[in-house]
Parts: structure tokens; sequence; C-alpha cells
């Protein structure tokens, strides 16, 4: 069964999935477009989803510093799209 905070990491992580694939639009438009088309009872994304996307996106700059000075021969660049998302959230 999964709990309420690991649905929220899995929501966060697929909203970032689609932020990287599509850098053309907000990071509040990304939280509608999944409430709209993804969330699964059609609700408000919750308060800590929307804690995690917004933070990682905020301190993007950051947090791939991070990830670059970690990594030995990859830069976040060259990760693949869900590796990079997933090590986002956790450096975040």
């Amino acid at each position: 069964m999964k709990t309420a905070r690991r649905k929220n990491r899995i929501e966060a992580l697929q909203i970032l999935f689609q932020l990287d694939m599509n850098q053309d639009i907000s990071t509040q438009k990304a939280l509608k477009h999944f409430e709209d088309f993804y969330s699964l009872d059609k609700k408000q994304v919750e308060e800590f989803t929307h804690r995690l996307v917004m933070g990682v996106t905020e301190k993007l700059g950051q947090i791939d510093s991070v990830l670059k000075q970690a990594s030995e021969n990859w830069r976040p660049d060259r990760m693949a799209a869900v590796d990079r998302n997933a090590l986002r959230l956790g450096v975040y």
C-alpha cells in the first residue's frame, strides 16, 4: 500500500519530468496540467507535492551543481530524464 508521502513523491517526479521535457511551460502550468489530466481523482495537487516541485524548480541551479560534483563522468544533462529528476528530488 502506498503511503501518502510516497504518492506525493511519485507525483512530484512525474511533474518534474514533465517540466524537464517541456521547458516552455511554467511550474504552475505543469502543476495545473497534472491536476487536470493525470490526477486520478481530479483534485488539487497536495501541499507536499507542491512544495517538492516548487523547491526543486527554485533551487535547480544549486541542485544540478551538487549533482555535477557528486557524479563522475556524468553531467546532469547526459543523465536519463527520470534518473536526473529522481536525483534532483533526493538532493532537494
